[in-house]
């Protein structure tokens, strides 16, 4: 899986959302791999970026930690 940005990806801050991987970029830009956790914790793809580098699917995991929990509402009434 390709990522835009150059190098820029390197300085992101990852999140989890749902089965897809969310960066946000130093330049205030978000990508959104879709489906990036969709295939299980043994079949993530790699994240290649622009200059060459890349970034290992379990890396990527790590630095999104946990799935971020919905939201509820609680209603009163």
């Amino acid at each position: 899986m390709h990522l835009p940005g150059a190098n820029q990806p390197l300085h992101a801050d990852f999140t989890r959302v749902g089965h897809d991987l969310h960066l946000e970029l130093p330049n205030g830009e978000t990508v959104v791999v879709v489906g990036f956790f969709s295939g299980g914790p043994g079949n993530l793809p790699t994240l290649w970026l622009e200059g060459g580098g890349r970034i290992l699917g379990e890396t990527a995991a790590r630095l999104a930690g946990p799935e971020t929990p919905a939201r509820l509402a609680q209603d009163d009434g």
